[in-house]
């Protein structure tokens, strides 16, 4: 290994097997001792990026670092800020249109209670009323004036005329009812 004097040699670790040295056209070569035996392998070194880039005032990097703060503290670029504004947006109306609603269906139950109690006291009166009608007709009385008074009798079994009609509450006469 006369020529490894020109080149640099280097260890990765003590006691390490696997070794390997720089040459000069930037190859970076490995070898493994294996007893007295070395195995080489070549494979391009990775060069530095030796882009530059130009320099910038304090000034200037001090506004950017500031601008690249104020970003990462939100985390937020225009396109997703827009779009949380719409959701936004769209969720107040979403609320608000569930508590118009919601207020219009109390007002129904109000209105339907106040009429539920409107229609009790009503037939509380009817029925009032109704008792009152009924108590005050005396049957007897109307008997006695039908029959002295206006000569009034009760229907022969020869004179009640029976049909069947499809109306059960009345009925209307449009002629008179034929003799047998």
């Amino acid at each position: 290994m006369s020529n490894n004097s020109d080149k640099k040699l280097k260890r990765n670790s003590v006691g390490s097997k696997k070794n390997y040295y720089v040459n000069d056209d930037s190859y970076k070569q490995d070898y493994i001792e294996e007893g007295s035996a070395l195995r080489y392998t070549d494979y391009p070194q990775k060069k530095k990026n030796t882009k530059r880039y130009p320099k910038k005032s304090i000034r200037e990097r001090n506004v950017e670092v500031r601008k690249n703060r104020a970003r990462a503290a939100l985390g937020i670029d225009l396109p997703f800020l827009i779009l949380l504004t719409v959701a936004l947006g769209f969720t107040l109306n979403m609320c608000y249109s569930y508590l118009r609603v919601r207020a219009g269906i109390t007002a129904s139950i109000r209105n339907i209670e106040l009429k539920e109690k409107e229609l009790a006291a009503f037939q509380n009166q009817n029925d009032t009323i109704e008792m009152n009608i009924k108590s005050s007709i005396d049957l007897d009385h109307i008997y006695d004036v039908a029959t002295k008074e206006l000569g009034m009798v009760y229907a022969k079994k020869d004179q009640i005329i029976k049909y069947n009609t499809s109306e059960k509450e009345y009925v209307r006469q449009y002629e008179d009812i034929p003799d047998r």
